[in-house]
């Protein structure tokens, strides 16, 4: 064997280990596994979970990607748009990650914080069904994308107020608008009412005095507080006291100071919304979902400059 040989063969085996170990951290860093949730085991008692969610739009092609969205965003190709949606998939699942491990830090005993990615809305839903097998959700806090009219996923699949108005603008699907919505629906698109219906199963359970944080944008509004808007359903639906965002959400924080790393800002405000009660503006920026899910404080302290 010659000496050149002896190098491609070390060469190889060095390449296959290295592939190897990539893959088996890809495996390792893959999104909980949502047969899991629910199932606690934390100093021989059982309660409510705390589940956080992270909501991933993926670097899925979109009939919307096109040069002049990503010019807009001030990005050069599509391929860079694609790579800004991975970038804010990971940023959703560290600031997921991060919360859960404070939670867990702070949470009474059996009360465990489980984190989770989902790319649909009947992921989404399955999270929720899955969890409520095995325990009651006690928190549900949501990291994503978002509008007043529901969470934003892969495209036209998230989870909605009302599938019927992803249908009016869909490009992804095509026929009659029953025909959009069946096909959307085989996707993973899901509403409100697929929620409201699985409550009423029992599939789904919330405990009594549950906190929903949804720290997308707009989920309580845009300009005006929306009464229909998706923190609003999700309270009226649940019984969940629900959190949401009047405008959009600050989505650098991680530019921010480290004394703020704890919190999460609104542009506008943050309101709290509690079924049979009129939406209550908390007139702060600033909220730390700990606090909120905690029974600590209602809001933490205003930043500077927000």
């Amino acid at each position: 064997m010659t000496i050149r040989t002896q190098v491609m063969r070390v060469r190889f085996a060095t390449m296959f280990m290295m592939v190897f170990v990539l893959i088996t951290i890809m495996c390792l860093d893959t999104r909980t596994d949502i047969a899991d949730f629910g199932r606690i085991d934390h100093n021989g008692q059982t309660g409510p979970v705390t589940l956080v969610i992270a909501a991933q739009q993926t670097t899925a092609r979109r009939t919307t990607d096109g040069i002049q969205e990503a010019r807009a965003l001030g990005l050069k190709s599509i391929a860079q748009l694609e790579r800004m949606r991975a970038r804010e998939d990971a940023f959703f699942v560290r600031r997921a990650k991060f919360l859960a491990g404070r939670l867990n830090e702070v949470n009474r005993p059996g009360r465990v914080a489980q984190v989770a990615r989902v790319n649909t809305g009947a992921e989404f839903l399955k999270v929720l069904t899955l969890t409520s097998r095995h325990a009651i959700i006690g928190s549900l806090i949501i990291y994503g994308h978002s509008g007043s009219n529901g969470l934003f996923m892969l495209e036209d699949r998230g989870f909605y107020r009302s599938i019927e108005e992803v249908v009016e603008t869909t490009r992804v699907a095509s026929g009659t608008a029953e025909e959009k919505g069946s096909k959307l629906r085989s996707l993973g698109a899901r509403n409100i009412y697929d929620l409201q219906e699985l409550l009423h199963q029992g599939a789904i359970r919330f405990a009594h005095q549950s906190t929903i944080v949804m720290l997308g944008c707009n989920t309580a509004g845009n300009l005006d507080i929306d009464p229909m808007g998706i923190a609003a359903l999700m309270a009226e639906s649940t019984g969940a006291t629900t959190f949401g965002s009047l405008n959009e959400t600050d989505a650098t924080i991680l530019d921010k100071p480290a004394a703020t790393a704890d919190q999460e800002f609104s542009l506008g405000t943050w309101v709290r919304f509690a079924k049979g009660e009129h939406p209550k503006p908390l007139n702060t920026s600033a909220i730390d979902p700990v606090q909120l899910t905690t029974n600590i404080s209602v809001f933490g302290p205003q930043p500077k400059g927000l």
